[in-house]
């Protein structure tokens, strides 16, 4: 199987801002456990660019293939699918491509970004 993590980070056409996101989210997996295993990581830039570069991968997923969303949660999460939550908070209201799962759509939050760069 071949992860792909689409995250929301780096910089719209700044080759330096998304080397620095994808090398930070590559060392985060690793620190995780994942070496040996690791997800690819898709720096996509802003937000909404991050939503439309997963579902369009989505869209043209191939068998073995797995597009995983990153997104920053942006305010408390009180729903218990992610998807309900990007629905609902306004500026998003996305709705899952379909057939994607709970499982292809997770959230971060400030403190976690930011712990790792402490280290």
């Amino acid at each position: 199987m071949t992860v792909k993590i689409y995250v929301e980070g780096g910089g719209d056409h700044n080759k330096t801002l998304d080397s620095q996101c994808r090398r930070g989210f590559s060392e985060f997996f690793r620190k995780a456990g994942l070496e040996g295993r690791m997800p690819r990581v898709v720096a996509c830039g802003g937000r909404q660019q991050t939503y439309d570069a997963f579902r369009t991968a989505h869209a043209n997923a191939e068998p073995g293939s797995l597009p995983v969303l990153l997104v920053d949660s942006e305010t408390p999460v009180v729903e218990n699918d992610p998807w309900v939550h990007v629905r609902l908070r306004p500026g998003d209201g996305w709705l899952p491509p379909e057939g994607a799962t709970r499982d292809q759509l997770h959230l971060h939050s400030k403190y976690l970004l930011e712990s790792t760069r402490r280290e």
